[in-house]
This record gives C-alpha cells, sequence and structure tokens, in this order.
C-alpha cells in the first residue's frame, strides 16, 4: 500500500463529528432539496401569497447567515415594496409601532428561521410581529417549538436528527435549500418567474453540489495541509462579498463554535480599512472568498494581494483564475458554475468545515459550543419582552 492509499483509508477512520456532518451531505443534498420544494409548495395559499408587499426574514447565528445568503434573490423574484433581513434584536426591541410601515394586516410576512425553534429573541419575534398584525411564518426543524406553534405558517425542514450533529452544518444546507424553495414557489406565484426558469435554476443548485461532490477528496487534500498550517494560530481573518459575506460569516462560526478562536469578518473593501491592521505575533490566517464572475472580483484580488503584502497567511476559496493571485496565495478551487455564481453560497463553506474538522482532530478537541461552561447560555431562557 502507497502512501497515498494509506492516508486515504486511516480518513475512513477518522470519527471526528464535523467531518462525518460533512460526508453525510453527500445523501442528504438531494433528498432534502425534494421534500424542501414539496413542502414549500403547500406553505402558503396563491391568494395569501398574493396580498404580500413587504417581506422581512429573521434568524440567529447560522440561520441569520441563511437569511444574509439568499435575500438578495428573494429582492429579486419577490415583486413587494422590499425584502430585508433583520436581527431579532433589532426587531423586538428597537422597532416601534409608529415607526414601522407595516400597511394592512397581513400583508407583511415576517419568515423567522430557526432549527430548533426555541431561542427567546425568535419567539419574542413572532409574538410581536402578530402584535402588530403581521402574518408570520417559521422555518424550522422542530414542529412542536413555541415559535412553530406561534406562527401563521410553518415551513418544516423535516431534517433526520443524527447524533454526530453537534454543531450546524447539515441543517444550514436545509435552511438554504427551504428558503431557495420559498422564494423560488413565491416567484412563480407573482409571475417574476417561469416554470422553465424554475427548474433551470433547482438543476444548477444541484449539479453545481454534484460537482463539489465530486471534489471532497481534493477538498480533504488541501484541507489537512491548511490545517497543518494554522493549527496553532488563534486569530482567524474571514472576507467575503455579497452573498458570499454569509458564507464566511457561517465559516467564522464553525471556527469559534468547534475550537474557540478569535475571528473577524468584513468584505473585501472594509477589510482593508480596518481588520488589515488586526495584530499578531503569528502571520494570521485570512480566508478570502472569491469568484470570478463577481462584480468585486477585481476589489477581492487586490485585497489578497494587500493580505499576502502583509505577510498574511492567504487561503482564497472561490471560482477563481488562479493566474490572478501571488503563488504565495493557497487556492481551494471551486467548480466552475458562470451563470447562477451565486448558488456557490450553498456550498462553497465546505472546504473551511473540513478544515476546522482537521484542526479539531490535531487538538484532539470537542467543539467548543458544547463544553459544560456554556450550559448557563441564556439563548432559550431569556426573558421574553414585547416592546411595541
Amino acid at each position: 500500500m502507497n502512501l497515498k492509499s494509506f492516508m486515504k483509508e486511516e480518513e475512513k477512520k477518522m470519527t471526528n463529528a464535523l467531518m462525518q456532518q460533512v460526508d453525510s451531505l453527500k445523501e442528504l443534498a438531494h433528498a432534502q432539496f425534494n421534500t424542501a420544494f414539496s413542502n414549500a409548495q403547500q406553505v402558503m395559499s396563491f391568494t395569501e401569497i398574493s396580498n404580500i408587499r413587504r417581506i422581512y426574514i429573521a434568524g440567529l447565528g447560522d440561520s441569520y447567515a441563511a437569511a444574509l445568503g439568499l435575500v438578495k434573490l428573494f429582492k429579486k423574484y419577490s415583486d413587494t415594496y422590499g425584502v430585508d433581513v433583520v436581527t431579532p434584536m433589532h426587531f423586538t426591541r428597537f422597532v416601534k409601532n409608529n415607526n414601522f410601515d407595516k400597511g394592512e394586516p397581513n400583508s407583511t410576512l415576517m419568515i423567522t428561521i430557526s432549527n430548533g425553534g426555541e431561542s427567546s429573541r425568535i419567539v419574542e419575534t413572532v409574538t410581536k410581529a402578530k402584535e402588530m398584525k403581521l402574518l408570520t411564518m417559521a422555518i424550522t426543524n422542530n414542529p412542536n417549538s413555541r415559535s412553530a406553534k406561534l406562527s401563521d405558517k410553518v415551513l418544516l425542514m423535516e431534517l433526520e436528527k443524527v447524533p454526530y450533529a453537534t454543531v450546524g452544518l447539515r441543517s444550514y444546507l436545509t435552511m438554504l435549500y427551504n428558503l431557495f424553495s420559498f422564494i423560488l414557489h413565491f416567484g412563480r406565484v407573482r409571475g417574476t418567474i417561469s416554470s422553465y426558469q424554475e427548474e433551470e435554476l433547482k438543476n444548477a443548485a444541484m449539479q453545481l453540489f454534484d460537482e463539489y461532490v465530486e471534489k471532497f477528496d481534493e477538498f480533504k487534500d488541501i484541507a489537512k495541509k491548511i490545517a497543518d498550517e494554522i493549527e496553532d494560530d488563534e486569530i482567524i481573518d474571514f472576507i467575503g462579498d455579497d452573498t458570499s459575506y454569509a458564507s464566511a460569516y457561517f465559516a467564522s462560526a464553525k471556527f469559534v463554535e468547534c475550537l474557540g478562536s478569535l475571528i473577524s469578518i468584513d468584505d473585501s473593501e472594509n477589510w482593508c480599512h480596518i481588520n488589515a491592521y488586526l495584530k499578531s505575533d503569528r502571520a494570521i490566517p485570512t480566508f478570502i472568498f472569491a469568484n470570478k464572475y463577481s462584480t468585486s472580483y477585481s476589489r477581492e484580488v487586490d485585497t489578497a494581494m494587500q493580505a499576502v503584502m502583509m505577510n498574511r497567511k492567504v487561503i482564497v476559496v472561490g471560482d477563481v483564475n488562479q493566474e490572478d493571485f501571488s503563488e504565495k496565495a493557497t487556492i481551494i478551487a471551486l467548480p466552475e458554475c458562470e451563470k447562477y455564481s451565486w448558488i456557490h453560497n450553498f456550498y462553497e463553506y465546505i472546504p473551511l468545515s473540513m478544515i476546522v474538522a482537521y484542526l479539531q482532530e490535531k487538538k484532539n478537541t470537542k467543539d467548543f459550543c458544547t463544553e459544560k461552561h456554556l450550559k448557563n447560555a441564556t439563548t432559550k431562557s431569556s426573558k421574553i419582552e414585547i416592546v411595541l
């Protein structure tokens, strides 16, 4: 047995929970995708969708990232006066009845995204939205949760619970698929998207996933190499523009939840004004999500060069032209996708999740967010107050 074959055999023995989640996506994605589209068509009636004039999406943690990743698509196909992502803290405590344009009863839709559906601020968001006569819809995996029971509509994720899903990954992909499904159904009802376009988008999403799966071994090889290089680094920097900001947000969360890393996130322009000045005794690993079909690609290239010149450990993640970047930068090359390049948002965080899994193995650590000292977290027990 040669060295490479030996390493592959050792890989199979890996019991890291996060890597188990990554590998489970191969079986999960297509089934979950079909379930999401089936359920999305039933959650709201033609009349209810036709009456919507404004939409808000609220989520926390991974759910917030999912909302950020798809709000642009929702704006494109909603045919409403606006679609906005709001933080539950802002909506529940700082939005007032007299300064909130909500229109007629049930003409504004509040969508909450929460895997467990029990976070106090999510419950508070639904409760307040109903007091303000908004139509409420919960995207959740828990039909018996407080937020689900309070909501007018529930888009159930139907994600199988597995013991190794200790942090969000399977749930994140499922959230994205469910919100994506609802957006396309909403657009079909509003007449902003044809049945042909809907099928084309659905096929593009799953074709790209299959192309990611074909590169899983390649991703794991480079993820292990990067993990070896950044094992002793505690500060990690992330850069992402547009929909890829959501991927940077989600990926950074895994570094925090699983490793307790100190992270920062910004877009490719603002990073040059602020986060470029982060100070450390070590070269800071800097992950840059980039895409050659993005209108901000030239800035992403410039930012990567600046980071290299500052002796950062630069890792570029994306469908890019490798010759556009310094030889000192490490490239995680994602599959080619020109027409719907934003669909990378569904999957581009996967290689970084692999890096986190390898780092956990190397450090022999469990998920930081499940440590005993975090059992006193107040995310579910925080007092609910309705401020109108």
